[in-house]
């Protein structure tokens, strides 16, 4: 059984030189459970019999590869879409009836998300003023918040009248 596992590994290891990391992982889960389907063929994480053969064409790897980077680069699902020459509605479908397709799009997302934090997070080392206040608010919401909590007290006599009504500010201490 380990050998059968050791000649599986490089065979697919000398086949996908080129491809993604995600169709890789795949081929190589499609050839332990004994299947010789390749990731991007028609029959690969098929969920349904009604996948378009348009829908199949992007699960190939520089179709993939075009993805990832249109996300990466911060385009919009929209903007997406457009580009594959299918509507937003097609896209979000493809995602939910193909892994591969939507992997690469988030992987894409993931990068760009890690350089806008950085170049935020360098800015604000940096000095810029706005930068800093961003950061602050959104790490650490409990000491840099904007809203103010106010309590009111109030006495009341026996009769139900109120005495006197006092406002008092809470500090960010407790």
């Amino acid at each position: 059984m380990a050998r059968k596992k050791e000649t599986a590994d490089a065979a697919v290891k000398t086949k996908s030189k080129n491809k993604s990391d995600a169709a890789v992982k795949a081929e190589k889960k499609n050839v332990k459970n004994g299947s010789k389907v390749a990731a991007g063929s028609k029959s690969a994480k098929c969920k349904t019999k009604n996948k378009s053969a348009r829908c199949l064409a992007w699960e190939e790897v520089e179709k993939l590869t075009l993805l990832e980077g249109w996300s990466s680069d911060g385009l919009s699902m929209e903007q997406i879409a457009h580009n594959m020459g299918i509507s937003k509605q097609t896209l979000y479908e493809w995602m939910k009836l193909s892994t591969y397709i939507s992997d690469a799009i988030k992987k894409g997302k993931e990068v760009s998300d890690y350089m806008v934090q950085n170049a935020l997070f360098t800015n604000a080392l940096s000095g810029n003023v706005v930068a800093q206040i961003f950061w602050l608010k959104n790490r650490c919401p409990d000491k840099w918040q904007d809203k103010v909590e106010q309590k009111v007290e109030a006495e009341v006599d026996n009769a139900g009248g109120v005495l006197m009504i006092a406002p008092r500010l809470e500090d960010n201490d407790g």
